[in-house]
C-alpha cells in the first residue's frame, strides 16, 4: 500500500496475503527463512502444511458400479463424493507407494548383487511352504481346543488372498 493511500477495505484481498503485499512470487524461501518454505505456510511443490491443503483438479474415468459405490458411501457419511475419493485415494496410494519403493529397493539390490538363481527361488518357496504348513497345524491344533482365530489368520496370510495377493 502507498503512503498516503486509504486502506483496502475488509475481504478483498486473497486469503492469507497482509495488507500492502501483492502476491507471494515464487522463491522457495519463506518469510521465516526456512529452505523449501513459501511465505503463507506452503511447502515447496505447492502442498499446504496444516488441515488445508491447495486442491488440484484430476479427471479421472471409473466404472459406473464403483461411481454407486463412491456416491453411496458419500450419502452415508453426508460428506461430498471429492472427500469420500480423496481419502480413499490417500489410504491407498500410502500403501501403494510403500510397495513399489520396496519393490524398486529389491530390484536395486538384486541389480548390484545378482538376482536370485532358479534353484535359489525354489529353496525359497519351499521354505515358504513350510512356514504355511506349520502355521495350519497350529490353527488346527487351536481348534481342536475350542479357540477362533480372526479370519486373516485362518488363510496363515494378511489379507486372506493366495500368495501374491495379499494386503497392499
Amino acid at each position: 500500500m502507498a503512503p498516503g493511500s486509504p486502506p483496502e477495505p475488509s475481504g478483498t484481498r486473497p486469503r492469507g496475503q497482509a495488507a500492502g503485499r501483492r502476491g507471494r512470487g515464487k522463491g522457495t524461501q519463506g518469510a521465516a527463512g526456512q529452505p523449501g518454505e513459501r511465505a503463507g505456510g506452503e511447502e515447496a511443490g505447492g502442498r499446504r502444511r496444516g488441515k488445508r491443503e491447495r486442491k488440484a483438479v484430476l479427471n479421472v474415468t471409473i466404472s459406473e458400479s464403483l461411481a454407486e459405490e463412491v456416491r453411496r458411501a458419500a450419502a452415508l457419511e453426508h460428506s461430498t463424493i471429492s472427500s469420500v475419493v480423496e481419502r480413499a485415494l490417500a489410504e491407498q496410494l500410502s500403501w501403494e507407494l510403500i510397495r513399489l519403493e520396496g519393490l524398486a529397493a529389491l530390484d536395486a539390490y538384486y541389480r548390484k548383487h545378482g538376482y536370485p538363481t532358479p534353484e535359489e527361488r525354489a529353496e525359497a518357496e519351499a521354505q515358504v511352504d513350510e512356514e504355511h504348513r506349520l502355521i495350519e497345524e497350529a490353527l488346527a491344533a487351536m481348534d481342536a481346543e475350542g479357540w477362533t482365530p480372526p479370519p486373516w489368520l485362518r488363510t496363515g496370510r494378511p489379507g486372506g488372498g493366495r500368495r501374491g495377493q495379499g494386503v497392499a
